[in-house]
């Protein structure tokens, strides 16, 4: 008997593609409620919805039902979305997609919303990020997570020191010391502002805020010495004579 030719039937081929695609929807629906991504079972009715495509990539795509997306939180959304597509995807990919999937927002920026809710994800374990894209935690080995979070964790320390070291550059850069005015000046410019006044000792030190009295001593030793200050019969100060001062007297 001879064998029998295959069938080239388009019908057949049409209906063979049908099942096949309802059994990676069928794969990817357990592995949604696996994660907990679906909520309990039942709540989403898809036997009314149409397929939707996500990912823009025919090849690598899995369909969901239309509108699985509507309804969840940004994490929630990119869990279900990466356990379908079952690989790597970049943020611009994975934005596209939440976007075709109905998930909402009124933010400025959309893409922005997802990259902050992937580094959430990723430190909670949920999402590794690899140099070509992000992908689902659990489809990849325990010892790949645990190098990639470890080499996660040794990024920022790194980082941190270099910015910690860089403020320090910049802080030491920008501190300018002040020069505080000597006894001597503060004196000095003290009893000229005042040329037709005497003072005490005293006086003297408590108009610059010098408590220490052998300081403000010798102080006053040295303006006289430079004839800036004039001790007078009586104990007293006052600056030196003045034509001002030289007519009051």
């Amino acid at each position: 008997m001879a064998a029998e030719k295959p069938m080239n039937d388009g019908f057949l081929a049409s209906i063979e593609a049908k099942i096949a695609a309802l059994q990676a929807l069928a794969d990817s629906y357990r592995t949604a409620v696996s994660v907990g991504a679906w909520g309990q079972p039942g709540d989403v009715d898809v036997s009314s919805s149409g397929p939707l495509s996500l990912g823009g990539k025919s090849d690598a795509s899995i369909e969901l039902p239309q509108g699985a997306l509507l309804g969840k939180s940004l994490p929630a959304a990119i869990k279900l979305y990466l356990s379908a597509v079952r690989k790597k995807q970049t943020t611009r990919e994975i934005t596209l997609a939440l976007r075709e999937g109905g998930v909402e927002s009124t933010a400025a920026s959309f893409e922005n919303n997802v990259t902050s809710a992937l580094h959430r994800l990723k430190a909670t374990g949920e999402v590794l990020k690899f140099n070509d894209g992000w992908g689902l935690a659990e489809f990849y080995p325990e010892n790949l997570r645990n190098r990639i979070a470890a080499k996660s964790d040794a990024k920022p320390k790194g980082k941190a020191r270099r910015l910690k070291q860089s403020a320090k550059a910049t802080t030491r850069a920008k501190v300018v010391p002040v020069e505080k005015p000597s006894i001597d000046a503060l004196v000095a410019a003290y009893v000229a502002a005042r040329p037709m006044q005497v003072f005490s000792s005293a006086e003297l030190g408590k108009a610059v805020n010098e408590t220490d009295v052998k300081r403000v001593a010798m102080a006053l030793a040295r303006l006289q010495g430079r004839g800036k200050l004039v001790k007078r019969a009586d104990g007293e100060f006052s600056a030196p004579l003045t034509v001002e001062r030289m007519k009051a007297v």
